[in-house]
């Protein structure tokens, strides 16, 4: 009898055990599925992103944009701006830094990134303050962003 029960009871935790397993087990996507190509949904820019958008537009009406690319097959159009631009980009830039740890020194200049950087600063958005010049006074900005399109611009 209790061989009987034991066998029981072992067949219904297994077979619950198998269940339970079949119903949560997440299958990889197959190749066959492939990615999902349905649109992305858009949202309305941010001040910040504003801010941003201000400093490519200065880039590119005074030409101070290039490319520049990893040892892969990534490129990046870098565009960098100056004065106010840059200015308003870094003070904006000061609470998320402070928060990531993204706000460093060299000597006089400081500098402040949208991310922290994980190896370099490839690909990294950032803006500065260089002091070394002119002194706190007169105290010059600039900012990079980068716009990454891959391989497609590397020929």
């Amino acid at each position: 009898m209790i061989i009987r029960n034991l066998s029981f009871l072992t067949s219904v935790c297994l077979g619950t055990a198998l269940l339970v397993g079949c119903a949560t087990t997440n299958r990889p996507t197959t190749r066959a599925e492939g990615p999902d190509l349905s649109p992305i949904v858009g949202q309305a820019v941010t001040p910040a992103g504003h801010l941003v958008l201000a400093c490519v537009r200065q880039a590119l009406a005074a030409n101070t944009y290039d490319m520049v690319g990893d040892d892969g097959d990534s490129r990046l159009i870098r565009f960098t701006c100056s004065g106010g631009e840059a200015e308003a980009l870094f003070s904006a830039l000061a609470d998320r830094s402070a928060n990531i740890g993204s706000e460093w020194q060299a000597g006089a200049v400081t500098y402040r990134s949208t991310e922290r950087a994980a190896r370099n600063l490839y690909g990294v958005d950032l803006c500065w303050r260089d002091a070394i010049t002119y002194g706190d006074e007169r105290a010059t900005y600039a900012c990079h962003f980068n716009l990454n399109l891959g391989g497609f611009i590397r020929d």
